[in-house]
């Protein structure tokens, strides 16, 4: 019985569900307008509003090390679009690698001989890599890919000539509880809700 409402309470911790008022029992619902909350959950402890402006996309790099090697260094490009990812590319540029080369001399084919060759630089685009230790994929969010990788070293807004996005509004209402709750709203609705 006590797995059965763990796992309720869990699937319902997504967008799905309808979820409780931070100051109560009674329901919300993402979507939600500022006031139908307001009127539900009562006035916030604490309220914060600021203007984000969207962007068509974000870029996001990391730098990881590959095989415990001190100088190798990976550098993996995530390519965002409305908060999902729609490209991942690796590039690697590891130190030189041990392999079969082939020695020709003035035209002369000398013999093969085992040495250390350089490999070329490496890029590739892919379906879903583990290359920050935790798999991450196409369409995954920005949170999950976050969460498996750490923050990024570098983030790119990406905006294009064609796509002029405006800016959201941003309102944040802060509950004590407990637990003390946000609730977030981009233009007046209920966009999501984090544990502080």
């Amino acid at each position: 019985m006590k797995g059965c409402i763990t796992l309720a309470l869990l699937v319902c911790t997504t967008n799905a569900c309808a979820l409780f008022c931070p100051t109560s029992f009674s329901n919300i619902n993402y979507g939600d307008s500022i006031e139908q909350v307001q009127q539900v959950c009562g006035k916030p402890d604490a309220q914060k509003q600021f203007a984000r402006t969207a962007s068509a996309a974000q870029e996001w790099e990391y730098f990881v090390k590959l095989h415990n090697l001190d100088q190798a260094m990976t550098k993996m490009t995530v390519l965002f679009k409305n908060n999902k990812v729609i490209n991942i590319n690796v590039a690697d540029d590891s130190i030189a690698h041990s392999q079969v080369c082939e020695s020709v001399q003035a035209g002369k084919h000398v013999g093969v001989i085992q040495t250390f060759c350089t490999r070329p630089y490496a890029t590739k685009n892919v379906a879903s890599t583990d290359v920050c230790g935790a798999t991450i994929q196409i369409d995954n969010s920005t949170q999950q890919v976050e969460f498996a990788c750490g923050k990024p070293a570098l983030t790119k807004d990406i905006q294009t000539q064609s796509s002029q996005n405006p800016a959201i509004e941003v309102t944040e209402y802060e509950y004590s509880g407990p637990p003390r709750v946000s609730l977030i709203f981009e233009n007046g609705r209920l966009k999501d809700r984090n544990f502080l």
